[in-house]
């Protein structure tokens, strides 16, 4: 069951539909394309964190990835 939260409406999706699952998944797809495209563009560093491995990880290992990044720029001045 989904709900639009703008107007109220209640709709049952079947999920074990095919086309309905690539669906779901082609606009999912555009939404993360969109998403760091507009980071991207402000010149942030976009980092994709993922649910089924240690994000805690992912994230202290970008940030020492940005520190050598920075080092290496600083020295070469």
């Amino acid at each position: 069951m989904l709900r639009d939260p703008e107007r109220g409406v209640v709709r049952e999706v079947d999920t074990n539909r095919g086309a309905v699952r690539e669906r779901f998944r082609e606009a999912a797809m555009l939404q993360r394309e969109e998403i760091a495209s507009a980071i991207t563009s402000t010149g942030a560093r976009h980092l994709t964190l993922r649910t089924d491995r240690d994000w805690l990880v992912d994230v202290a290992r970008n940030v020492s990835v940005d520190r050598r990044r920075q080092a290496n720029v600083g020295g070469r001045r």
